[in-house]
């Protein structure tokens, strides 16, 4: 049977065993393409944003139909879970950060897989019946458990956290049974288990097989984005009403909603360009191998931001719950990147919390004393004076203050505004900050 066909029925089976996957398989875009094709050097198969499928036919043809329907839905997840997306807003385009990033997309993914009944090739990263997945380097393991639990970003953190332990300890290389010969770079060893490239920064275009299509640009990204949101909803609602809804689905696109912000797009832009870059001659950079000159690679330090929380009377109990889901999504996001100085204010700075290493519990356990009046005037003051390296503060208030008469230029650090639903963003008309209302 021809390659394309093969896809098409697979397709067709999918539709008959699932109607939340038959849904999203309607949006994917097949492109056959050569065997030397460089954007699938070690892979059979490939997906970007806007669901252009591109395989090889070799490898749609060595694997069995009931395999290849867990690989057509393995890309389905990873655009529905806007893995493409998150991805660059996460990590950024750092090669290897992205490589481990795919591991940890692939490990949800195949999770889903695995406990919706459907078949994934051999050698894929699947977590086990206890819901565990072991991470080799040749020379130390990590077991990530809870797999079913955890969203990617939670997985990447794992991953790094142990490497950067591994490279403290003076244990970042050995074996050399690693992808390029280091220890603690969890990847797919020599490309065993991997069967799919993540395709992020370009389209695909017909009749150009091997070339990077042209770039795809932020204004398609964020739409690309709103539009697998909604097209996710809607298989949700499909599948709902079929009584099929896949096996733990409903909690990880509930997890991927709970912020209601993209902070990962948003402050990784500031935290890049803030982070102090230095260089650590102990590592040699990986660009050595292929220039032939030792060059050293750089360290990127922890930076400083402060995140002012108004509590004031006119901010109740489900505004206090709305701006601490998001702080804990900054936390999460960004652990390890910020030290996060938090405190409450009324007229002044009431409570105040340091925050290190997604320290999630010190939000939890945060005690609110409030009800009084508002003012930005002191609280700003106080981060002038008192937190100096800080470089940006991320204010959540009602904007019900005395915003509009303080100037903003005598800041050494930037802001940001978070309103809530209720709130008015008058009083920040024609400050220098940046605004979100939670909507």
């Amino acid at each position: 049977m021809e390659a394309e066909e093969k896809l098409i029925k697979a397709r067709v089976q999918i539709q008959r065993k699932n109607s939340f996957f038959a849904y999203l398989s309607l949006y994917l875009k097949f492109h056959r393409v050569e065997e030397n094709d460089k954007r699938l050097k070690n892979a059979g198969m490939g997906v970007n944003i806007q669901g252009d499928l591109i395989y090889k036919d070799s490898f749609v043809n060595k694997i069995s139909d009931d395999e290849l329907q867990g690989v057509l839905i393995h890309e389905i997840l990873h655009l529905s879970l806007l893995h493409l997306i998150r991805g660059v807003d996460y990590v950024g385009i750092d090669k290897d950060d992205q490589m481990r990033f795919n591991v940890a997309c692939d490990i949800v993914v195949n999770q889903l897989i695995k406990d919706n009944s459907f078949k994934l090739p051999a050698g894929c990263l699947i977590p086990d019946s206890y819901n565990k997945i072991k991470l080799s380097d040749g020379v130390r393991s990590l077991v990530i458990s809870d797999t079913n639990k955890k969203i990617a970003e939670e997985i990447y953190n794992e991953i790094i956290d142990f490497i950067q332990k591994q490279k403290k300890d003076g244990k970042g290389k050995g074996s050399g049974k690693g992808e390029k010969g280091e220890d603690g770079e969890f990847t797919y060893g020599n490309g065993e288990g991997r069967f799919d490239e993540h395709i992020r920064e370009e389209k695909v275009e017909d009749g150009k097989d091997g070339e990077k299509g042209e770039k795809i640009s932020e204004e398609e990204r964020s739409q690309m984005e709103k539009e697998w949101m909604d097209r996710t909803q809607q298989a949700l609602a499909v599948s709902r009403m079929k009584g099929d809804t896949p096996a733990g689905m409903e909690r990880f696109v509930g997890k991927l909603h709970e912020s209601e912000v993209n902070w990962k797009a948003l402050l990784l832009r500031y935290i890049q360009s803030y982070i102090p870059t230095d260089f650590n001659y102990s590592y040699p950079s990986k660009k050595s191998i292929s220039s032939g000159v030792y060059m050293p690679s750089t360290t990127k330090e922890c930076i400083e931001i402060a995140v002012g929380i108004d509590v004031s009377g006119s901010i109740g109990q489900i505004e206090l719950v709305e701006f601490l889901s998001e702080i804990i999504g900054i936390a999460k996001a960004f652990r390890g990147k910020i030290k996060m100085h938090l405190f409450t204010h009324e007229t002044e700075v009431n409570d105040k919390y340091i925050v290190e290493n997604g320290d999630v519990e010190k939000i939890m356990a945060m005690e609110i004393h409030g009800g009084g009046g508002t003012s930005h005037r002191q609280p700003m003051e106080y981060v002038n004076e008192e937190i100096k390296n800080c470089k940006l503060v991320v204010w959540f208030t009602d904007g019900c203050s005395d915003l509009n008469s303080i100037d903003f230029k005598k800041n050494r650090y930037d802001s940001i505004f978070i309103i809530n639903k209720q709130g008015t963003e008058e009083q920040l008309k024609g400050k220098d900050s940046i605004v979100i209302k939670l909507k």
